[in-house]
């Protein structure tokens, strides 16, 4: 057992390797981002003294950490101690910092010590722009960008959900929605049906980087797009084919039926939707393989 701040930074980096190998709608991604952000927590605690980790109502925890050998295993401080000690040694490590590791840490001993699923119950637009912006305050104090722990492409969605916690734009975000609610509504019964029959039409075909979902404004089905950010591995659907299960980011949201057009991952947030959706992709192997042999057929 080492209480190096390194050894900290380096596991909780592996806990989030972990919690991104799985897909974003699964409880296992929250549930290792849970732990992998405890792990950054004490790492930035560690690094400005180690001593800062030990439980101090046994004085061998307080010894080991100043380099003593001692008996038995030592005892780390609870994380709601971890957290009030943050906010006095690391800079922008705030009260919102401190919460959301609090809602994450209550999750996860729900998960392990309840009957109920909690990580199931939680919405990503509840928690995970917050989780990256306080990642991004214990890295920076660690000496260390924000891609160093994500990896870049994880890091780079991670900044766009970061910027959507700007006060301003939530509020420009919610007057627009607020505006095309009044006008929907002010529209004859009759009219506003058609209009999210219509919607639902459209929703019906929509393509793979785009999800129906309810618009915020009038609750018709809205068109949600959005960027490929991950993968995962292919499966056997069937005999013939691999299915490919993809993450989009979502950049901008278009309602056919009240006219509500968001156009970036911050104003999505700003509205109260899900930053992030699922869509799958389906490849036939025939006609993979077919089209790599094609050259050999032809010169037979």
């Amino acid at each position: 057992m080492s209480w190096d701040w390194n050894a900290f930074y380096l596991k909780s980096k592996l806990f989030l390797e972990r919690a991104n190998a799985h897909e974003h709608a699964k409880d296992e991604f929250p549930f290792w981002s849970a732990l992998g952000l405890e792990l950054l927590a004490r790492a930035a605690l560690i690094k400005v003294h180690p001593s800062l980790n030990a439980d101090p109502r046994q004085p061998e925890n307080l010894l080991y950490a100043l380099g003593y050998k001692v008996t038995g295993t030592p005892k780390s401080v609870e994380l709601k101690a971890v957290l009030a000690r943050l906010q006095h040694v690391v800079p922008d490590f705030g009260k919102s910092q401190a919460e959301v590791c609090e809602l994450l840490a209550i999750r996860r001993n729900e998960e392990l010590h309840g009957s109920d699923l909690s990580f199931a119950l939680l919405k990503e637009s509840e928690w995970l722009p917050r989780y990256y912006q306080t990642a991004e305050v214990l890295c920076k104090f660690l000496g260390k960008d924000l891609a160093d722990w994500l990896g870049p492409e994880t890091a780079a969605a991670a900044r766009k959900m970061i910027k959507s916690l700007k006060a301003k734009t939530q509020k420009l975000t919610k007057t627009k929605v607020s505006e095309h609610a009044k006008r929907f509504k002010s529209k004859p019964k009759q009219e506003r049906a058609a209009l999210a029959a219509q919607a639902a039409a459209q929703a019906a075909l929509a393509q793979p980087d785009t999800v129906a979902v309810d618009c915020p404004a009038c609750k018709s089905k809205a068109l949600l797009a959005g960027e490929l950010i991950k993968e995962m591995e292919p499966r056997y659907e069937d005999d013939d084919s691999l299915l490919v299960e993809q993450e989009y980011l979502a950049s901008h949201l278009d309602c056919p039926a009240c006219g509500l057009e968001l156009r970036s991952l911050e104003e999505v947030l700003g509205a109260g939707l899900q930053p992030r959706f699922s869509g799958q992709s389906v490849i036939s192997l025939h006609e993979r393989f077919l089209g790599e042999m094609s050259d050999v057929y032809e010169n037979m």
